[in-house]
């Protein structure tokens, strides 16, 4: 079934949707503002690489688009990318400006990876195009896309709905901004190659779980800044990780980064998410992770950490922190 709404001049609606079954009907042809993925609904959450569609729903609208799964009834929590890159060929499938013919097509491969997890988690995804600055103006436009997503999409449960915020070079300084002012709504905060963080003051804040990736071969970003900022932030009792991926530019999104993001997102949810939707965020205790020796690359139990914990990664998972360590090894 294909259904356009034109809402207004500016505002349109895009939305596939096919019955969530093994024998569902052959997708609509693709159009500039929306593309078949690959996803199901499947309750054992493992989808295959390369599968049919089965269920649907973009909605496109001015700057933004926004995804959320046919077979997902109630989104139990947004994930909101931020650029840098078009963050809406997340949702879409469209061009994200990637400068890098390879980089355009990691991008797209991590798109399809997101979808999968909007699926098997129950989650709604939003993306933007252009680079937002980082202050209160762009937190209240970031929240009013998502009430018109909302309505859109017959979804009135995601402008209450906890967020993830995955930040890309130029959005990482908005998304770390928005996380540092808004606490309470975020479940977790994901920063590659950021050019810029927000300091952290209020406790509220350093409870909110955060990984940032550098690349070691960045000419856009100095990563001195950088890493000062994530060792100011971490002395100051934040939950936060490290990792420099060696050998790699910029622009870089290798098969490695992109599975320790997925990993870190799913672990994230799973520890963060309340059992009742209505319910805050679940706080993490520091003392459950792991801690990473940015030193040795070595990770350990948070209770067997051989030195001072204050300058090291935390990572909330034994699975995390292996994958950290892998990450950052020397190539």
């Amino acid at each position: 079934m294909r259904l356009v709404l034109s809402l207004s001049s500016c505002v349109s609606v895009l939305l596939f949707v096919t019955a969530c079954r093994d024998d569902a009907l052959a997708p609509p042809p693709t159009l500039t503002s929306a593309v078949s993925h690959s996803s199901t609904c499947e309750a054992s959450g493992s989808i295959p690489g390369d599968v049919g569609l089965s269920g649907i729903e973009v909605f496109v609208f001015g700057d933004y688009a926004l995804y959320v799964p046919a077979c997902v009834e109630s989104s139990r929590a947004l994930l909101i990318a931020l650029g840098g890159p078009n963050t809406r060929a997340f949702v879409t499938g469209e061009p994200f400006g990637a400068p890098i013919p390879e980089v355009e097509a990691a991008l797209q491969v991590f798109g399809q990876e997101l979808r999968k997890l909007a699926v098997t988690k129950g989650l709604a995804v939003l993306g933007r195009r252009g680079v937002m600055p980082n202050g209160p103006a762009s937190d209240r436009l970031l929240l009013d896309a998502v009430r018109t997503g909302a309505e859109l999409s017959g979804h009135p449960e995601l402008p209450s709905a906890p967020m993830v915020l995955y930040g890309m070079s130029g959005g990482a300084p908005q998304a770390s901004g928005f996380t540092a002012r808004n606490p309470s709504r975020v479940a977790g905060l994901f920063l590659k190659v950021p050019p810029k963080v927000e300091a952290l003051t209020s406790g509220e804040a350093l409870q909110v779980p955060t990984y940032m990736v550098l690349a070691e071969l960045d000419v856009f970003v100095n990563n001195g800044a950088a890493t000062a900022a994530f060792e100011a932030n971490r002395r100051a009792g934040a939950l936060w990780a490290l990792a420099m991926e060696r050998g790699v530019i910029h622009f870089s999104l290798s098969p490695a980064q992109q599975q320790l993001t997925i990993t870190w997102i799913r672990t994230i949810l799973r520890r963060r998410l309340p059992a009742t939707p209505s319910d805050p965020l679940r706080a993490i205790d520091e003392t459950s992770g792991w801690l990473g020796d940015r030193a040795t690359g070595e990770a350990w139990r948070w209770n067997k950490y051989p030195g001072d914990g204050t300058l090291a990664s935390w990572l909330p998972s034994p699975v995390t922190a292996k994958q950290w360590e892998d990450f950052i090894a020397v190539r």
